[in-house]
């Protein structure tokens, strides 16, 4: 987030060819991985052996081994146990169960090398026994990471039992592991998981549905695992399907009773995460602005202005708690003139006037989620207004270009949308969301920049693409300045800021969208303002620039050119204690 936004009108409306090189296929949200179908391979078994029946002796001397090598099995002797199972076989090589037995010490000892060539053995002589073909394909998933074989090893097994509950979970894994076969996987998924009834595979179900950004089924496996699922996994899962969705009422609680029923689960750190961004938080914001001065000995007046943060639609209650100035380490409190626009004028007493002053400003703030939110607001309704920023880049024509290939995308989730605007802002902000490669840039440019560089665009550029693409669509858009708390930054100074859009949907008013927290978060920050979200202004309702600046005159017997006066400022957030 950088500077503020005003808005510019558009021209032409078609693409040059010097841009048709295929840019826009980076914005198709609906393209998915080419998928192939699997189809078994055919198993080669070694020919039967003609085994001749062994004598009574023999065979009762094969026993007395067999007996012996299940009680060193047993005691965990595995290379005792196999060594008297292979007597056991080559005294009575026809006894398939001495055989078998063989296969479940190899099994054990992970000899796994020998216990295919043994299975294929086994399996050579009955081709039906399926228990091995199972056996084969574990060692081929598990040891050997060979998944197309383990797969048709599997299908192979199924060939001989159909719906066998650990068969098929088995070749749904070897599928997925081999991830080209992504439409046989969520088939499979969808014809057997209500057969299987187990909480693992309607949770690989509900992951299969969030990937394509199905949402609703989605929701669906996951509240189907939950009623199966002791160990939390599908529980939490459930709370980052339906955050995600975007649908997020009653998600406060369900949340709070998800970390406390199975706090150790491996993904309790998201549904903290989205919990706090749910419930009311209390926040200490500090602000800080940092004057760089040459030639300070020249002044002849110094003061900021500064718009200060302010409550906003029941979303943020803002109270300035103290307003700070320091210099050659002596800290006052500001005095400060507040104009009729609300704007604070704070004046620096000559005797702090030094190479660096800091203004301090302490906020304490207390939030709540505003969910499905829409603000009446009918004064900034003018879309010319907004089409006045030259940043949005209106007369390049790619922004026509693009608009027009959004709308001929189809949306996984489009019957969640009451009108034509939301479809189209919740396409353009998945779109966007796939085309741009977000990187801090600490630039301030213009779409046609963002355009000519996709891969190294932050949230002004994510937002100002969103608003450009609005206006040409005819849906007035406003750019939002703000900041995002991030637990990693709690405590920390950061000059890191925010952006996001509001736009304006006819008989219902103005709603938030956040195109760079889309890439993560999906729909969770469509017509929702969380408590993470810190509204500072909308910044084209100012004609005087930037939020912050500083103004000053020299002294008439020096050159002011002298003085040069450089602005850093950055952010703190806290937890209000």
């Amino acid at each position: 987030m950088k500077k503020s936004i005003v808005f510019l009108a558009m021209f032409s409306l078609f693409l040059s060819p010097v841009y048709a090189d295929g840019w826009l296929d980076r914005f198709d949200f609906s393209f998915r991985e080419p998928t192939e179908t699997y189809s078994a391979s055919s198993i080669e078994l070694p020919e039967q052996e003609d085994f001749e029946e062994a004598s009574v002796e023999d065979y009762n001397s094969a026993v007395e081994y067999n007996n012996k090598a299940i009680e060193a099995m047993n005691s965990n002797d595995l290379d005792r146990a196999i060594e008297l199972f292979e007597n056991a076989i080559s005294l009575s090589p026809a006894t398939i169960g001495f055989r078998k037995n063989y296969l479940i010490a190899l099994n054990k000892a992970k000899d796994t090398d020998k216990l295919i060539f043994q299975s294929l053995k086994v399996l050579g002589q009955n081709p039906s026994d399926h228990q091995t073909a199972y056996l084969i394909g574990v060692s081929y998933l598990n040891d050997i990471k060979d998944y197309k074989k383990a797969a048709d090893f599997f299908s192979y097994a199924l060939s001989y039992k159909a719906d066998e509950p650990h068969y098929v979970s088995a070749l749904i894994t070897a599928l997925d592991n081999l991830r080209k076969y992504n439409d046989n996987v969520l088939e499979l998924l969808k014809k057997y998981t209500p057969i299987l009834n187990d909480s693992y595979q309607y949770y690989r179900l509900g992951l299969k549905y969030l990937d394509l950004g199905n949402y609703k089924n989605s929701i669906k496996a996951f509240s189907q695992a939950k009623t199966l699922d002791t160990e939390g996994f599908s529980h939490h899962a459930f709370v980052r399907a339906a955050f995600y969705s975007g649908n997020l009422r009653g998600l406060e609680e369900i949340a709070r009773k998800t970390i406390k029923s199975f706090p150790k689960d491996a993904n309790i750190n998201s549904t903290k995460r989205i919990y706090n961004s749910l419930k009311k938080i209390d926040y200490a914001f500090k602000e800080k602005i940092k004057l760089i001065i040459q030639g300070a000995s020249s002044l002849e007046n110094l003061h900021f202005t500064v718009r200060p943060i302010t409550n906003f639609s029941n979303h943020q209650e803002t109270i300035l708690i103290s307003a700070k100035l320091s210099s050659k380490n002596k800290t006052i409190n500001a005095n400060i003139n507040t104009k009729n626009n609300g704007t604070m004028d704070i004046e620096v007493p000559k005797n702090m006037w030094s190479t660096e002053i800091l203004l301090e400003l302490n906020y304490h703030i207390k939030t709540k989620a505003l969910l499905g939110f829409y603000l009446n607001d009918e004064n900034l309704v003018n879309i010319d207004e907004y089409r006045k920023d030259p940043n949005l880049s209106l007369e390049d024509e790619r922004i026509g270009q693009l608009c027009n290939y959004i709308d001929s995308l189809t949306l996984e989730d489009s019957d969640n949308y009451n009108t034509p605007e939301e479809l189209f802002v919740a396409k353009a902000v998945t779109a966007i969301a796939k085309g741009l490669e977000y990187q801090e840039n600490g630039i301030d440019e213009s779409v046609s920049w963002a355009l000519d560089n996709l891969d190294k665009c932050d949230c002004t550029e994510f937002s100002r693409l969103l608003s450009a693409l609005c206006l040409r669509k005819g849906i007035p858009s406003r750019l939002v300045s703000g900041f995002l708390v991030k637990s990693e930054l709690l405590g920390k100074d950061t000059p890191i800021g925010h952006e996001w859009c509001e736009f304006y949907v006819k008989g219902m008013g103005w709603t938030s969208v956040d195109p760079t927290l889309q890439t993560s978060m999906h729909r969770a920050y469509f017509r929702n303002l969380l408590n993470d979200q810190i509204f500072f202004e909308y910044p084209q309702k100012y004609n005087e620039g930037t939020r912050i600046g500083v103004h000053y005159t020299a002294n008439s017997s020096d050159n002011k050119s002298d003085v040069k006066v450089d602005i850093k400022n950055s952010y703190n957030i806290s937890y209000w204690k």
